[in-house]
Order: C-alpha cells, then sequence, then structure tokens
C-alpha cells in the first residue's frame, strides 16, 4: 500500500467514525473550541466548564452508542453533560474535590463503554476482555500518534521559520496541539471502537502479548504475593500492625493479581484462581490499616474511596473464586456503580461521609481539650488543623455553622465561605487563630515522621519591583546557583561565583537555609522578603543574591536554588 492509499484510507476511517459517532463528534469539536478559546483566555470561567462538560460528553456518548443508537438514548445521554455544566460551583476551582468528581465520572464513562455492549448481548468472556484491551489500547495508541503527527507539524513549522525568517508566536503550537488531539486523537478513538471485529490476537495476543503475559506480568503478581505473605508472617511474629504504606501495596498487588487473572483469560489454568485467592487474604491488611487509621484520625475521602475500592476487589475476587461461570463484566457494572455513589450518593457519598466523621472528630478535639494556644500538644493542633481545614475544603458551611457559629460570624465580616475567591486554607488559618494557636500544615505536622527524612521543602518568592542594580556592576539571572558539584556533599550549601568563565568566589548559605526552615509559616507570601536576600563579599567581588527558589532538605542542604545575583569587583 503506498503513501497516498494509507492517507486516503486513513482519512476515510476518521469521517467513518463522525458518521456512526455524530454526537460524540460533536463533543469533541465544542472541546476543542473551548481550548482555543482558553488558550487566549485561560480564566474564563464559562469556557472551562464547557471543555470539562464536553469532554465528559465525548467519552458517555460514545458509550451509549454501543448499548442503544435509538434518538432517545443519545438525547438523553446529551443531556448528562449539560446538566453536569450547571452542576459545576459558581466559583470555578479546581480543588481537589472537584477535579476527583471529574476524573470518576470519565472513569465510569469508560466503564460503561466497555460494559454496556454486553449487557444486550451476552458473549464470551474472552471477547470481553479483548474489548476491554482494545479500548484502552485505542487511548494509547490516539495520544501516541497525535503527538507524533504533532511533533512532526511542529517541527516543520519550525524549521520552515527558520529557513525563510519568519517567526511564529508560540502559542500556534498549542493551538495546533489541541486541534490534533481535540479533532484527530478523538476521532482516531472512535474509529477504533468496533465490537464485529475485535480478535484476540490483533487486540494484544501477538508473539509480544503472550510473552508479556506468561513471563513479566506473571512473575510480577508472584514477587508482590511473596513480599505480602512474608510481611504477614512478621505481623504474626512481632505482632505489630500494618502500617499506612501496606494500603497502597495491597491495592497494587490487588491491581495485579485482577490483571493477571484476566490476562490468563485465552489460556485459562488453575494458577489464575490461586493467585487471586492469595490477593483475597491480603485484602485483610488492607482492611486492618484502614481501621487502625479511621480510628485515629477519622474517615477522608482518600480512606473511603481506598476502602471501597478494597470492598470491591474483595467482592470481585469471591466471585470469581465461586463461580463456575463469571460474567466478567459483572463485577465492572459494580464497579460503575460504587464509583457513582462515591460522587453522588448523598450521605453514602464520600464527602458526606467524610466531613461528618470530621466533624464528630472535630467537636470531641474541641471538647476534650480547652485553652488552646502554640503551646498545646502538636498532635492535638495538628489535629484541629486538618479536621478545619478538610471541612473549609468541601466547603462545608452547614456543618461548620454546628460547630464553630461565632467563628462563621467573625469570618463572615470580611470574608464569606461563599465568595469567588475563596481559599479553604485561609478560612482554616483565621479559624485555629480564634481558637487560640496559628494553623500546622500537612508538612509541619509531619516533621516527625519517619517519611519526613526523605522530604525536601520548597520555598519561593516572588520580586514584583525591579531590582536595583545600584553600587554593582551586573545582574544576573542563574537558575543553578547551586549545582552538582564534586564536593557538594563534603561542603554543602557553597555557592561558587564565576567571572567570565573563572572562579571568583566562594559564599556559604546555611544561615539563610536555616532561617527558611524555622519558619512555621503556611504559606511562603508570609515569610518576609529579607529572608531571600543573601549579601557577603570576599576580597575579589561582593555579591547580593535574590533568590525566588530554594529547596531545602531535612538535614538543612539547599539542593536547589535559583536567583538573581548583583555582583561588583572590588580592584586593587
Amino acid at each position: 500500500m503506498d503513501i497516498k492509499t494509507s492517507i486516503i484510507a486513513l482519512k476515510e476511517q476518521l469521517f467513518t467514525s463522525v458518521k456512526l459517532y455524530p454526537v460524540a463528534s460533536v463533543f469533541a469539536f465544542i472541546f476543542t473550541v473551548a481550548c482555543w478559546v482558553l488558550i487566549d483566555d485561560h480564566r474564563n470561567v464559562v469556557m472551562q466548564k464547557i471543555a470539562l462538560s464536553s469532554s465528559l460528553g465525548f467519552f458517555l456518548l460514545s458509550a451509549l452508542y454501543h448499548w442503544r443508537k435509538d434518538n432517545l438514548t443519545l438525547g438523553g445521554g446529551a443531556l448528562l453533560p449539560l446538566l453536569y455544566y450547571f452542576s459545576m460551583p459558581q466559583a470555578f476551582e479546581t480543588d481537589a474535590a472537584f477535579v476527583g468528581k471529574y476524573i470518576v465520572l470519565i472513569a465510569t464513562s469508560l466503564i460503561l463503554l466497555a460494559v454496556l455492549p454486553f449487557l444486550k448481548k451476552r458473549e464470551s468472556n474472552l471477547k470481553f476482555w479483548a474489548w476491554m484491551l482494545n479500548i484502552f489500547l485505542a487511548l494509547i495508541s490516539g495520544a501516541i500518534f497525535g503527538l507524533i503527527l504533532y511533533g512532526s507539524l511542529a517541527g516543520a513549522i519550525k524549521a520552515s521559520s527558520v529557513l525563510f525568517e519568519f517567526t511564529i508566536n508560540g502559542k500556534y503550537y498549542i493551538y495546533l496541539l489541541v486541534s490534533i488531539m481535540g479533532l484527530f486523537s478523538s476521532h482516531y478513538f472512535l474509529s477504533s471502537l468496533n465490537l464485529r471485529d475485535i480478535d484476540t490476537e490483533k487486540a494484544f495476543y501477538n508473539r509480544f502479548g503472550n510473552f508479556f503475559v506468561k513471563y513479566i506480568l506473571t512473575s510480577i503478581a508472584s514477587v508482590y504475593a511473596l513480599i505480602l505473605s512474608g510481611y504477614v508472617l512478621k505481623i504474626l511474629l512481632t505482632q505489630e500492625w500494618p502500617n499506612g504504606i501496606l494500603v497502597w501495596l495491597s491495592l497494587v498487588f490487588a491491581s495485579l493479581s485482577l490483571a493477571t487473572y484476566l490476562f490468563w483469560t485465552p489460556f485459562a489454568g488453575k494458577y489464575r484462581k490461586l493467585l487471586i485467592g492469595i490477593a483475597l487474604v491480603q485484602l485483610s491488611l488492607l482492611f486492618i490499616a484502614i481501621y487502625l487509621r479511621v480510628s485515629q484520625y477519622g474517615w477522608s475521602t482518600d480512606r473511603y474511596m481506598v476502602a471501597m475500592l478494597g470492598i470491591w476487589f474483595g467482592i470481585t475476587f469471591i466471585y470469581l473464586i465461586i463461580s463456575t461461570a463469571p460474567k466478567y463484566e459483572l463485577p465492572f457494572v459494580v464497579l460503575a456503580l460504587f464509583l457513582l455513589i462515591s460522587q453522588y450518593g448523598w450521605k453514602l457519598s464520600a464527602y458526606e461521609v467524610s466531613d461528618r466523621s470530621q466533624m464528630h472528630r472535630l467537636m470531641s478535639l474541641l471538647a476534650n481539650n480547652s485553652n488552646l494556644s502554640n503551646k498545646t500538644h502538636k498532635t492535638v493542633r495538628c489535629a484541629i488543623s486538618s479536621s478545619i481545614n478538610l471541612l473549609a475544603q468541601h466547603r462545608n458551611r452547614d456543618l461548620l455553622i454546628e460547630i464553630m457559629p461565632n467563628t462563621i460570624k467573625n469570618y463572615d465580616i470580611n470574608h464569606s465561605l461563599n465568595a469567588k475567591n475563596y481559599n479553604g486554607h485561609d478560612f482554616a488559618q483565621f479559624a485555629t487563630r480564634e481558637l487560640g494557636f496559628n494553623y500546622l500544615n500537612e508538612w509541619e505536622c509531619r516533621q516527625n515522621n519517619f517519611y519526613s527524612r526523605f522530604q525536601s521543602r520548597y520555598f519561593s518568592h516572588r520580586w514584583d519591583e525591579p531590582i536595583s542594580i545600584s553600587g554593582y556592576d551586573n545582574l544576573r539571572l542563574d537558575k543553578n546557583l547551586i549545582g552538582f558539584q564534586k564536593d557538594q556533599e563534603d561542603r554543602p550549601n557553597i555557592i561558587f561565583i564565576n567571572e567570565n568563565g573563572v572562579g571568583a568566589g566562594e559564599f556559604d548559605i546555611s544561615l539563610l537555609a536555616k532561617r527558611l526552615m524555622q519558619t512555621q509559616i503556611v504559606s511562603d507570601k508570609n515569610i518576609s522578603s529579607d529572608n531571600f536576600i543573601y549579601s557577603a563579599e570576599n576580597a575579589d567581588i561582593a555579591i547580593r543574591i535574590y533568590f525566588d527558589r530554594l529547596n531545602i532538605n531535612q538535614k538543612g542542604i539547599v539542593t536547589h536554588a535559583q536567583g538573581s545575583v548583583l555582583m561588583r569587583k572590588k580592584y586593587k
């Protein structure tokens, strides 16, 4: 097949996807146009909402098409993104709660795309699994081919601008990327969704796929099984209960076990049930760890989602073990229901459960700890700070009024929980000051945690006013003031200043790093600008550095520094 024939075939394939999925194609076009507008006006709230709701509509209508193609179903499905648009907060914010809901809805739409075709007509498990693989590979290949096309066209445009000596505004490259991903990649994805032509070998099980399943994926799952089995033995011997990291290890192992079970579908074998049986036992550790965390810190949206996934994995594993002829699509239908309940389940939603839990926790803390101050035990201040912050981030005004009505009243004098510029952290800081102590953020509360020794603290400062060079010879921006010098470990926090390629001086900024690390302030905006200025001199030069970025680890070592350097050479 020559190039011309290939291009014509691709064009026909893409236009066929437009004809087969007209409503989904409209949503893809609306998404692209909204993104075009956002390139020039990224604060346009209406376009942000349109982009998010249209992307949801694209995946949702793609799923409904494979269930029922009548106008009533597709028309009703087209209304759902519209309802989602009006359900978004008036003051659009990309906070954790909103982003979480959006991701869950996209995931639910993809699950529906996988299961809906098999609800109206029973097919083999092998075909269902091939269909799921086809969806996954279509997403990946559509994105990869889109990026390749963009890279080729962007490179050609850049080369042309150099050869013919004209300039291209950088934003047009973004226009190109959005157009390709929104119009080409989306329709390539749609064109790959052909259930009738699904073939397991074409979907994945070629020579490479067979090797991956039998020797790589199975080996990884087996290693995880041995590690977690050894950890169970350690718990039995030492009587030490599992910690938080085990939750994520258990979820990873459960996911690997289920993936291995599904990937082994064409080969059958008793090994599959043995592996998910081991994974089912390991889930008990996950529930123990979650119970310990909830009893200590209460429910949060993260713990809710982890517990929900643990329950789903448990139900799925039991079903696959005891059923003689399991239907693969049923567990994923249950997962879609669980995800929807977690976001829109009213009293059972993740946000309602976590907010109620944090309310009771906060009320108990306030009842048992009077006369709060900065001298109150740190664990108490951290617990109160985190509970208030979680409720404030979710804008749960009703629960906050139940707990601290006077604080809400005082806050509303100059602010409002419903204001467009409302920030949950600001309210949490205000509320803890009203209670008698300074707010403690997560980083400050984890300073004594085992993991804190591996963490770095990031500082930044924006210099809004022009930097005066009075008294100095020159000013330069240095993006790597602390580099990877050979003697960095032996002589930390040393800045090497060069003049015309020749070393002119070495300066120690340890005191500046120590001063910054001692700040107990939530936002870098509240740190005085003087803390970001360093002045020093030696026999040859005088310098003054205005830092705008610093990374400092727990040992007080600056691992990265960037700033503007003023320098004056001393003439002898």
